[in-house]
């Protein structure tokens, strides 16, 4: 299995350089669904921060791409239900993705849920808030 970093996703995504854009396009399109791409939580973590941050894209959107990413059978990831779950609960609660993602691969190694001191992150299941 290969895997890809950030950059190759984000002009995969964003299609805006001449060069690099064509070569992860065919890259990914070409990647057999039986030996499909892994994409870490690591580069999730770095795409949704380029969309929240710096392209100031709106959370139903940054959804979209992720539910894009997810539906691509050109891609795998570590856990994608995992991924998943995150993804569903960033679309429907306060907290960002990250934190989501957090609770949800916490969840997937067995935890019962995460402590924090987040109140946005608290408000979902899978936090409890240390106070």
């Amino acid at each position: 299995m290969r895997a890809i970093d950030t950059n190759v996703l984000v002009r995969y995504l964003r299609n805006d350089d001449p060069t690099q854009s064509p070569i992860a396009r065919d890259l990914i399109d070409e990647a057999a669904a039986s030996d499909p791409l892994l994409v870490p939580n690591e580069v999730l973590v770095e795409i949704f921060w380029l969309l929240a941050k710096r392209q100031k894209f709106p959370r139903a959107r940054i959804a979209d791409i992720l539910w894009a990413l997810l539906d691509n059978a050109h891609l795998a990831f570590s856990d994608r239900v995992a991924v998943s779950a995150a993804v569903d609960a960033y679309a429907q609660g306060p907290a960002g993705f990250v934190d989501y993602l957090i609770a949800a691969t916490a969840q997937a190694c067995g935890a019962d849920y995460t402590l924090t001191f987040d109140r946005e992150a608290a408000g979902h299941a899978s936090f409890k808030l240390l106070s």
